[in-house]
């Protein structure tokens, strides 16, 4: 498997062009924040929710406020309800892929401590590398990265397995967060499901997740 620096970089640096994607797939675009990702074309795909106030800065919301929210679900039954698995630590497990791309915009205190961890936390509320002593037992982390600065911004993937307790299920989810002080911005995305669906499903979302872009 390729490196997680590998696929990083080419993140960063772009990658290949929309245009050449296979038709099999289409394009999720946000182009006033320049970001975009694909999916195959039989998933379901939603746009979320924004607004000025969010859990990443509960003592000072208006420090932070989500410009942008776009979520996909592989389920033939598709609801925007399964895209919960990406952000409530384990509660909700889901069969099929899900996965939830976010760009928010990050002022005051919050953007100067603006951190590696606390970027990871934005998606389900935890850093996944630092969870509290008593439930340590319920995550695995599979594979984790830096990225390194790279015009501003900088980043991390982990691939990690996540219950709620500890005769749950395991689900796995793949996670980028990057941050760019200098522009006020942070950006997640975020793909999981419970762990057998992840390991059936595992290139197609790993292109899905590769193909995260997005320009300053």
């Amino acid at each position: 498997m390729r490196r997680f620096g590998a696929i990083a970089a080419a993140l960063l640096l772009g990658g290949l062009a929309a245009g050449c994607a296979s038709p099999k797939y289409h394009y999720v675009v946000n182009g006033a924040e320049n970001v975009s990702f694909k999916v195959p074309r039989g998933w379901s795909t939603f746009s979320l929710p924004t607004g000025a106030d969010d859990r990443l800065s509960p003592d000072t919301p208006g420090d932070v406020k989500l410009l942008w929210s776009s979520g996909f679900d592989a389920d033939p039954n598709s609801d925007a309800e399964h895209l919960a698995a990406v952000t409530n630590y384990g509660q909700t497990i889901v069969e099929h892929a899900v996965g939830i791309a976010n760009v928010y915009e990050i002022q005051g205190s919050y953007n100067q401590k603006i951190s590696l961890t606390e970027a990871r936390k934005a998606p389900l509320g935890v850093d996944p590398l630092y969870v509290p002593d008593g439930v340590q037992s319920l995550v695995e982390i599979i594979k984790y990265e830096p990225i390194k600065r790279f015009r501003g911004l900088q980043g991390s993937r982990v691939q990690f397995n996540l219950r709620a307790r500890g005769d749950a299920p395991w689900s796995t989810y793949d996670m980028l967060t990057f941050f760019d002080q200098g522009n006020f911005r942070l950006y997640t995305f975020t793909v999981g499901c419970i762990g057998r669906c992840f390991q059936d499903a595992k290139s197609v979302l790993a292109d899905v997740i590769d193909s995260w872009r997005f320009e300053q």
